[in-house]
């Protein structure tokens, strides 16, 4: 009688080609039964509570989330990455308007390096790798404590080509990546900071 066959957890995947990878989250097993596609979801929801995942629109003690978060007001950042970041950040932060009140401030500083990288024999590079750090301080508005400070980075890598217009258009796409990933990081972050804070 043949045993049964073991199991083995496939390899970690890679990071993603071209930007940074992601901290995931490690889950306990929650598939097979036949409970039936209710049972199913319960039991994936349970794991993405052990998780610390939590809905965006959740509520805690008669207030939600997205009605936390709605109470950084998210100041100015310089030049045209910060402009792109700071839109972003509206997007996730604010996706039904400010709230009424808001008791927070986000300062955000961003700073780029650019770096050209395999030369080839007459002198040209083949790829560019483009770093962006954004510092940012969460100021508590009527005392003007910084309650939570941090960094988030992002890094990325694309081709060079003898086109400008190419990669002009390949910085910028970068750009772009970095500041999705940096605002879905910083996000999580006040999420969390929102979460456990004290209520006023």
């Amino acid at each position: 009688m043949i045993g049964p066959t073991q199991r083995r957890d496939p390899p970690p995947s890679p990071p993603p080609q071209g930007g940074r990878a992601l901290t995931s989250c490690s889950l306990p097993p929650c598939g097979g039964g036949s409970g039936g596609g209710v049972a199913a979801a319960v039991i994936l929801l349970l794991c993405l509570s052990a998780c610390g995942f939590e809905p965006l629109y959740a509520t805690r003690d008669g207030r939600s989330a997205a009605g936390d978060l709605a109470e950084i007001r998210i100041n100015a950042i310089p030049d045209r990455v910060g402009q792109q970041l700071r839109n972003e950040l509206l997007d996730r932060l604010t996706p039904r308007g400010p709230a009424p009140r808001q008791l927070y401030a986000l300062d955000i500083k961003v700073s780029e390096s650019r770096s050209e990288l395999d030369l080839r024999r007459d002198t040209t590079s083949t790829f560019a790798k483009l770093d962006l750090t954004a510092d940012f301080r969460l100021i508590e508005i009527a005392t003007g404590k910084v309650v939570l400070s941090g960094q988030s980075k992002f890094a990325s890598s694309y081709n060079l080509l003898r086109q400008t217009f190419a990669n002009i258009s390949a910085a910028e796409d970068a750009r772009a990546r970095g500041a999705r990933e940096i605002s879905d990081d910083l996000r999580l972050r006040l999420a969390d900071f929102m979460a456990t804070r004290k209520p006023g």
